[in-house]
């Protein structure tokens, strides 16, 4: 597994070649979201090189933001984007936007996913469900407690509130796999 981190907005961020899956992850760090925006619920948007749009699932270890990225994420080879997002309930607080680049392989025809036009309604229609259960991790609840040394008072006891919510509505990694492999990720 390669490891890339996402050092900066607007840095190019190598995908892999066509075709492969789950050979790289891309590493995000929320400390600046945290420090800017308070405690959220991040996502990412990609936009491949033929144009197919798509939100993708991230996992947090290790305070990071890791997005593994699959097949579909590399069926299409060239220059493509991702975004990343900082929300709160309904909110964009923050938007960071990276290029992103997919090698091109020898495969004569490789086979594209179904784009589904119709992902954007089923992403509207998730996307409080989602928000609650796939990235409320415990991890995220420990980042948020770290920051609170760097705040007054006031804001120490807003985000050690939000922190025990984070901790009690917690969706394991299997119940949020599938829900987002229902809801956004058709077969490959």
């Amino acid at each position: 597994m390669i490891e890339v981190p996402a050092n900066q907005a607007g840095c190019s961020l190598p995908l892999g070649r066509q075709g492969e899956n789950k050979a790289v992850e891309i590493e995000f760090d929320p400390a600046p979201f945290l420090k800017h925006c308070g405690p959220g619920t991040p996502s990412l948007l990609v936009m491949r090189a033929d144009g197919c749009t798509y939100p993708v699932p991230l996992t947090l270890r290790e305070g990071r933001l890791i997005w593994a990225v699959s097949a579909r994420d590399t069926a299409a080879g060239g220059r493509g984007k991702a975004q990343l997002d900082w929300r709160r309930e309904n909110t964009v607080l923050r938007s960071e936007v990276y290029a992103t680049y997919v090698a091109p392989s020898l495969q004569a025809d490789p086979v594209l996913p179904e784009d589904d036009s119709g992902w954007l309604e089923a992403v509207l229609s998730a996307a409080e469900r989602a928000e609650r259960a796939a990235q409320t991790v415990p991890e995220l609840a420990q980042t948020a407690k770290q920051q609170i040394t760097e705040h007054t008072e006031n804001e120490k006891k807003a985000l050690s509130a939000h922190a025990q919510k984070l901790e009690q509505s917690v969706a394991n990694e299997k119940e949020v796999a599938e829900m987002l492999d229902e809801t956004f990720c058709p077969a490959v």
